[in-house]
Protein backbone atom coordinates (compact mmCIF):
# COMPACT_ATOMS: atom_id res chain seq x y z
CA UNK A 1 0.00 0.00 0.00
CA UNK A 2 1.46 3.16 -0.73
CA UNK A 3 1.56 6.05 1.10
CA UNK A 4 2.94 9.61 0.73
CA UNK A 5 5.44 10.58 3.16
CA UNK A 6 4.72 14.62 3.43
CA UNK A 7 1.43 14.26 3.71
CA UNK A 8 -0.38 14.02 7.00
CA UNK A 9 -3.97 13.04 5.20
CA UNK A 10 -2.36 10.21 3.70
CA UNK A 11 -1.23 8.65 7.41
CA UNK A 12 -5.04 9.39 8.68
CA UNK A 13 -5.94 7.40 5.22
CA UNK A 14 -4.00 4.76 5.41
CA UNK A 15 -4.61 4.39 9.12
CA UNK A 16 -8.25 3.53 8.17
CA UNK A 17 -7.04 1.97 5.13
CA UNK A 18 -5.76 -0.97 7.47
CA UNK A 19 -8.61 -0.53 9.69
CA UNK A 20 -11.18 -1.66 7.18
CA UNK A 21 -8.45 -4.45 5.41
CA UNK A 22 -9.14 -6.01 9.21
CA UNK A 23 -12.21 -5.84 9.43
CA UNK A 24 -12.48 -7.86 6.34
CA UNK A 25 -10.18 -10.04 7.26
CA UNK A 26 -12.25 -10.91 10.85
CA UNK A 27 -15.64 -11.03 8.99
CA UNK A 28 -15.41 -13.11 6.36
CA UNK A 29 -12.09 -12.86 3.99
CA UNK A 30 -9.62 -14.52 6.63
CA UNK A 31 -6.73 -14.68 3.20
CA UNK A 32 -7.04 -11.23 3.03
CA UNK A 33 -3.24 -10.09 3.27
CA UNK A 34 -1.34 -6.40 3.75
CA UNK A 35 1.76 -7.09 2.59
CA UNK A 36 3.60 -4.06 3.22
CA UNK A 37 3.30 0.03 3.10
CA UNK A 38 5.65 1.91 0.18
CA UNK A 39 6.52 4.82 1.50
CA UNK A 40 6.63 7.12 -1.86
CA UNK A 41 6.88 11.10 -2.50
CA UNK A 42 10.25 11.06 0.16
CA UNK A 43 12.23 14.43 0.32
CA UNK A 44 14.38 14.18 3.32
CA UNK A 45 14.45 17.96 3.27
CA UNK A 46 11.23 18.70 4.51
CA UNK A 47 10.29 18.23 8.24
CA UNK A 48 7.23 16.58 7.49
CA UNK A 49 8.34 14.05 5.36
CA UNK A 50 10.99 13.15 8.64
CA UNK A 51 7.50 13.50 10.89
CA UNK A 52 5.28 10.93 9.17
CA UNK A 53 8.12 8.80 8.41
CA UNK A 54 7.96 8.96 12.43
CA UNK A 55 4.68 8.40 12.52
CA UNK A 56 4.61 5.10 10.31
CA UNK A 57 7.40 4.04 12.29
CA UNK A 58 5.61 3.97 15.70
CA UNK A 59 2.25 2.90 14.34
CA UNK A 60 3.50 -0.32 12.03
CA UNK A 61 6.52 -2.68 12.89
CA UNK A 62 9.32 -2.90 11.15
CA UNK A 63 8.20 -5.80 8.80
CA UNK A 64 5.33 -4.03 7.57
CA UNK A 65 7.16 -1.51 5.98
CA UNK A 66 9.21 -1.98 2.75
CA UNK A 67 12.59 -0.74 3.41
CA UNK A 68 12.89 0.96 0.24
CA UNK A 69 12.28 4.34 0.15
CA UNK A 70 10.51 5.94 -3.22
CA UNK A 71 12.14 9.66 -3.35
CA UNK A 72 10.68 12.82 -4.84
CA UNK A 73 12.64 13.16 -8.27
CA UNK A 74 11.68 15.23 -10.74
CA UNK A 75 12.94 12.51 -13.54
CA UNK A 76 9.41 10.61 -12.51
CA UNK A 77 7.69 13.97 -14.09
CA UNK A 78 10.41 14.15 -17.28
CA UNK A 79 9.81 10.27 -17.91
CA UNK A 80 5.96 10.32 -17.99
CA UNK A 81 6.17 13.19 -20.26
CA UNK A 82 8.11 11.36 -22.67
CA UNK A 83 5.82 8.11 -21.55
CA UNK A 84 8.71 6.34 -21.19
CA UNK A 85 8.85 4.36 -17.28
CA UNK A 86 11.72 5.61 -15.01
CA UNK A 87 14.03 2.83 -15.94
CA UNK A 88 14.03 3.67 -19.48
CA UNK A 89 13.78 7.11 -19.23
CA UNK A 90 16.96 7.09 -17.05
CA UNK A 91 18.06 3.95 -15.13
CA UNK A 92 21.06 5.77 -13.72
CA UNK A 93 18.65 8.57 -11.43
CA UNK A 94 17.39 8.07 -8.05
CA UNK A 95 14.04 7.35 -8.30
CA UNK A 96 14.86 4.30 -10.79
CA UNK A 97 17.35 2.59 -8.33
CA UNK A 98 14.94 3.57 -5.55
CA UNK A 99 12.33 0.94 -7.74
CA UNK A 100 15.17 -1.92 -8.90
CA UNK A 101 16.11 -1.66 -4.72
CA UNK A 102 12.02 -2.43 -4.40
CA UNK A 103 11.94 -4.99 -7.00
CA UNK A 104 14.94 -7.03 -5.48
CA UNK A 105 13.32 -6.45 -1.88
CA UNK A 106 9.78 -8.13 -3.42
CA UNK A 107 11.20 -10.81 -4.99
CA UNK A 108 13.19 -11.70 -0.86
CA UNK A 109 9.98 -11.19 0.49
CA UNK A 110 8.20 -13.68 -1.86
CA UNK A 111 11.07 -16.03 -1.76
CA UNK A 112 10.59 -16.19 1.99
CA UNK A 113 7.26 -17.06 1.90
CA UNK A 114 7.32 -19.66 -1.01
CA UNK A 115 10.26 -21.27 1.34
CA UNK A 116 7.24 -20.96 4.75
CA UNK A 117 4.65 -22.85 2.83
CA UNK A 118 4.58 -26.78 3.61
Amino acid sequence: MPIWAGSAFSVEGLLKAVDLINDIRANGNADLRFLRLLINQVDRRTAMTRVSIDQLNKHFPADQIFKTMIPVNAAFQRAENERKTIIRYDPTTLGAKAYRALARELLEIFSLDSHEEP
